[in-house]
């Protein structure tokens, strides 16, 4: 059922807003809707009702192409039987798990990895090798010239379809409000917390590709926001109120955990304010790792092939895919105990091979076996939380997501965390696989995170002052002033994990000779250090004599601004052959502590601070 609580009502210097929120999650999408009135409590409403789901919160995140790259099918409708021969026969390719071609190689693989053996020209699946050793794990392709950001666009595209309908067939007078807030929808989607502006570029181009936005809109009708954020507005929204709530108290730490499909999100808050309003700040950097429900089924399917291998009659793909159906739909929802045998129904009664454990259609296993599946990727998630709290008075850990409704994960981490004045593991009576996307429209109405953890160490390639002494055979620059300079410094902005303000901004000193017939155009490259002491580690350089990006540097973004505004406010002087030109002096405002990472140009006019608009341009994103 749809959510029927009220939020905080919608400040009165607000406008009418109608918000769609989405969590394009690996294996299920969600969707909320809610209209947000001046004055008014607003009421999310989850979408509830899907093609082929008449009666689900969520609809399978599941896309056809035919031979040209067209989508012909999404969500449930791609299981219909009308299309099933034109899968089968290959007339139709079939995108799933697409959103773990995203993930970033610096995010932690899932604890399966060092046996995964593929054939590169299958079709079936493929391996994506995330930079370590031993820890490539098999992603089902794309389909051939359909690229990740095509299939997020399609998939947003056929959300924002059917929330459409449903809202305009749900909603009294729903086709008045539509056709007057529709044009200024705001969206707002979530990611996995390991994402960085790269992969949220991703995401901003498929919104616009689905034609939700226009390139260079002035209004952003887009916010990002990450699973884990949005599943403590969530956490916090169902727990005002009830016996649980006691743990908001000023100056007390809880942790996030939302378990989902392919991620496990981990994130500690402090509570600074209880009244007139909750605000919480993150109390250190966060935790993504790939030990979501899908590797449960990936390891029981590994399982079941090696319980299977000796049997010429029931290794087969078609019985284990039934097999592992099954195993979805009831023995992966509901395994909890270590000491019964669980049952997987595949064939007829005919069916039978005691040496395999098959008895009339039915395979057997024991309890041991079927946590095979589950504990080497709980054991990874628990070691995480105890790396998120080192050192942290948490007191409570709220559980949220798909695979955190699972009663092994319950019981795993209450027996590891719980007993004595050890921390409280707090649960949702709500089905929390709906937690992200209602979440994240909360998050938007109510936003409580006051500031936030770096999640990397962010600063720029500049040069630095020539050392005649330093022995080395970097690159010399020499100015017409005759000034010497190497190539390849690094000038730190800020340190990986420093808790930061939302609206905090951190500046960045520049001086441009600008020419009069010079373009007023101003770029840089913000660059991002996957570690805590980039310095350190390098002596202060971020490339090494060849001009290379030494290990753990990427290109974070490209800052561009038209310096037109801050020229006309400048002096122009003249050189002694008479030249015009322009010394501007200005300073880069990067803003480090909100959901996306903001930049702004800075200088002084009479005395006074202005500021400009700068844009964040993220790297090209190449397929894995």
């Amino acid at each position: 059922m749809a959510t029927t609580r009220s939020l905080d009502p919608w400040p009165t210097d607000k406008e009418e807003l109608l918000v769609l929120s989405m969590d394009i999650g690996t294996t299920n999408t969600a969707a909320s809707i809610i209209h947000l009135v001046p004055g008014i409590s607003g009421v999310v409403r989850v979408v509830n009702k899907w093609p082929n789901e008449p009666n689900s919160a969520k609809v399978p995140t599941l896309l056809a192409y035919d031979e040209d790259g067209r989508a012909k099918a999404a969500g449930k409708e791609v299981l219909a039987d009308r299309y099933f021969d034109d899968i089968s026969d290959g007339k139709l390719f079939v995108s799933k798990w697409f959103k773990l071609h995203l993930h970033p190689s610096m995010m932690p693989p899932p604890p399966y990895g060092d046996d995964v053996q593929s054939d590169p020209n299958d079709r079936e699946g493929h391996l994506i090798d995330t930079g370590a050793q031993g820890t490539a794990f098999e992603i089902p392709p794309l389909p051939r010239g359909v690229g990740v950001q095509k299939c997020y666009a399609d998939m947003i595209r056929y959300v924002y379809n059917h929330a459409k309908t449903w809202y305009l067939e749900n909603t009294p007078d729903g086709h008045l409000t539509w056709s007057r807030l529709g044009d200024r929808l705001q969206l707002v989607i979530a990611h996995p917390n390991g994402w960085s502006n790269q992969e949220q570029s991703v995401i901003r181009g498929a919104v616009i590709d689905a034609g939700l936005m226009l390139p260079n809109a002035k209004e952003d009708r887009l916010r990002l926001v990450t699973e884990a954020e949005a599943s403590v507005h969530y956490g916090l929204f169902h727990t005002t109120g009830t016996p649980e709530s006691g743990w908001l108290t000023v100056g007390s730490s809880f942790a996030v955990v939302d378990a989902g499909g392919s991620t496990v999100d981990t994130c500690v808050y402090t509570v600074e304010s209880v009244s007139p309003k909750l605000v919480l700040r993150e109390a250190g950097l966060s935790a993504c790792i790939q030990c979501g429900a899908i590797f449960v089924t990936r390891a029981m399917r590994r399982i079941l092939e090696k319980k299977l291998e000796a049997s010429e009659r029931y290794n087969t793909p078609d019985v284990i895919d039934t097999l592992i159906e099954f195993f979805e739909q009831h023995t992966k929802l509901t395994f909890d105990a270590v000491d019964e045998n669980y049952i997987l129904k595949f064939g007829m009664k005919g069916d039978t091979e005691i040496a395999c454990g098959i008895s009339q259609g039915r395979l057997k296993l024991t309890g041991l076996e079927v946590e095979q599946a589950f504990a080497p990727l709980v054991d990874q998630v628990i070691r995480s939380i105890k790396a998120q709290i080192k050192g942290l008075r948490v007191t409570h850990l709220l559980l949220v997501g798909g695979f955190g409704e699972s009663p092994y994960v319950k019981r795993r981490l209450r027996s590891y965390f719980e007993g004595g004045d050890r921390l409280k593991v707090v649960t949702i009576d709500e089905p929390t696989q709906k937690a992200v996307a209602e979440g994240a429209a909360i998050h938007f109405a109510q936003d409580h995170v006051s500031a936030r953890a770096t999640r990397f160490e962010y600063g720029l390639c500049t040069n630095r002052r020539y050392d005649p002494t330093y022995q080395t055979q970097r690159s010399i620059i020499v100015f017409s002033t005759g000034k010497k300079f190497f190539s390849g410094g690094w000038t730190k902005i800020v340190a990986q994990g420093v808790i930061i303000e939302s609206e905090q901004v951190y500046k960045e000193k520049f001086w441009v000779h600008k020419k009069r017939a010079d373009s007023l155009l101003f770029s840089t490259t913000l660059l991002s250090y996957n570690g805590p002491d980039a310095t350190g580690r390098y002596g202060g350089w971020s490339t090494d004599e060849m001009g290379r990006l030494y290990p753990g540097f990427s290109e974070c973004c490209t800052i561009t601004a038209d310096l037109s505004s801050l020229a006309a406010a400048t002096k122009i002087e003249r050189t002694p052959s008479g030249e015009k030109y322009r010394e501007l002096d200005f300073e880069v405002g990067l803003f480090f502590g909100g959901t996306e990472l903001r930049a702004c140009i800075i200088w002084q006019e009479n005395g006074v601070e202005c500021r400009g608009p700068a844009s964040v341009i993220p790297p090209a994103f190449g397929l894995k």
